[in-house]
């Protein structure tokens, strides 16, 4: 998520496509549907340089990661 938002920061398309390209590979392989099918518009835009809405995928991004961690979160809690 790190090298993504610096690539996206810096408009740096290459680096946007590859960090997104592993993000949505890591994503889809633990159920991060959603997370995939946005990393997979991110690399999209990497892939046609056009990141005139990068910033906000970022954002729906990064709510769909605190989505999913907070709904993973309580598969390693004891019962109480």
């Amino acid at each position: 998520m790190g090298q993504l938002e610096s690539s996206v920061a810096s408009g740096d398309c290459d680096s946007v496509r590859k960090a997104a390209h592993r993000l949505k590979g890591a994503s889809a392989s633990v159920g991060g549907v959603k997370i995939a099918a946005t990393a997979r518009m991110l690399e999209t835009m990497g892939a046609t340089k056009t990141l005139t809405d990068a910033d906000g995928m970022m954002a729906q991004l990064q709510g769909l990661i605190g989505e999913y961690d907070r709904a993973t979160s309580f598969f390693g809690k004891e019962p109480e």
